[in-house]
């Protein structure tokens, strides 16, 4: 997958991440990934929302990205410039993040609950998930490699998994592959 420069601050799309809240059930382990993760921000927020949505739910977040030293800066938890951080509420900074800063860096127990490899979404994963992150990577894929790049992505879902675009995304021949759009940036795959 080539470099991608995505996911700019912490909760993107901040509505998106409201709608994601809304849309997965509360209480429940969720088994996430974060394809395409860059620098973490992208895992590091779904693992906020988890934690508050569903506390001490045995969450899985595998955060993937074809570049190494993306992967290894993610795994690094920062740094984050104040700009990246600018979402996270003054309670989410004080559990979330290491004292001081900016540079800001998020606590250990945060970097913990996700699992950062170096795979490249073209090649299948080895498991399925109840939630696919795959925002704003679209746009460097040619056609081609964007169609079977979904295709792979719905066999990674289970049966009512989300996929979670970015808002700008869509998914061509959704239908066709099996995904039912639930609103915009949000796919499900068929029963």
């Amino acid at each position: 997958m080539p470099r991608v420069v995505v996911g700019s601050e912490f909760f993107l799309d901040h509505d998106r991440w409201h709608a994601l809240r809304r849309l997965l059930p509360a209480g429940t382990a969720i088994d996430a990934w974060s394809a395409g993760c860059h620098t973490g921000k992208e895992p590091y927020s779904l693992a906020i929302l988890l934690d508050e949505i569903a506390p001490g739910a045995a969450h899985s977040i595998l955060a993937t990205d074809s570049d190494p030293g993306l992967v290894a800066r993610a795994r690094a938890g920062g740094p984050f410039t104040e700009a990246q951080v600018r979402r996270l509420d003054p309670g989410q900074r004080a559990r979330y993040l290491e004292p001081g800063g900016p540079p800001h860096f998020v606590r250990r127990e945060l970097i913990s609950r996700v699992t950062f490899e170096v795979h490249d979404v073209r090649e299948a994963p080895a498991r399925t998930f109840d939630l696919i992150l795959f925002r704003d990577v679209e746009p460097f894929f040619t056609s081609g490699e964007s169609t079977a790049a979904y295709a792979r992505l719905h066999a990674a879902l289970r049966p009512d998994g989300l996929l979670f675009v970015g808002s700008t995304d869509a998914v061509p021949g959704a239908e066709g592959i099996g995904l039912e759009r639930v609103e915009r940036g949000f796919y499900r795959r068929a029963a």
